[in-house]
């Protein structure tokens, strides 16, 4: 009789592992066959994942941007990386969005309240025809000045204004330009 260590016969601990074996053979065969099958699919699971996903952050929001800061505070290093390749792709829609940002923080700062964002400034661009109501050159005649079009402030936020859209109208800005002119004084050129 056998006192000791194991007591498992060596065939069957032979079999186990050629069972085992055959099992991971099996595994690696399904996944290959997966991952084929994910490579000739991947515009359609890349747009099924956009929706899945789109709808995660429907249903609670809150909650995944807490994971999100938590996530980024451990690793901040993807998301950055992530970041900047957006910025690099879409240079305007990250100028008019860091507008958009200068512009909430200084009127947070003086006190003013009200906010504006990017979308709302395109519209009132659209409306006013792409033109600095100043001097009513084009955006694309600015450019050529040397100039852009950019949100300025009927009143002024140094004079109590609000960081409205309603308080704001296109002017050009660069050397010359009808803001540089302007400064923090009340003009609203439509009216006048």
């Amino acid at each position: 009789m056998h006192t000791g260590g194991n007591c498992v016969p060596s065939i069957v601990t032979q079999n186990l592992q050629n069972d085992e074996r055959n099992t991971l053979r099996i595994g690696d065969k399904i996944n290959e066959q997966k991952r084929a099958w994910y490579q000739a699919n991947i515009e359609r699971e890349r747009a099924h994942h956009r929706v899945r996903e789109r709808q995660r952050w429907q249903e609670n929001p809150e909650k995944l941007r807490v994971q999100a800061r938590i996530r980024n505070a451990h690793n901040p290093e993807p998301n950055r990386k992530r970041v900047k390749a957006w910025q690099l792709a879409h240079p305007e829609r990250f100028r008019e969005q860091l507008r958009v940002h200068k512009q909430k923080r200084r009127a947070r700062k003086k006190g003013n309240g009200g906010s504006w964002t990017a979308k709302e400034w395109a519209t009132l661009k659209r409306q006013y025809g792409y033109y600095c109501v100043g001097c009513w050159k084009t955006e694309r005649e600015l450019q050529a000045l040397g100039r852009k079009l950019v949100p300025d402030h009927i009143v002024a936020l140094d004079r109590g204004g609000l960081n409205i859209v309603e308080n704001l109208q296109p002017l050009c800005h660069g050397k010359g330009g009808c803001n540089n002119r302007k400064g923090n004084k009340y003009v609203d050129f439509v009216i006048s």
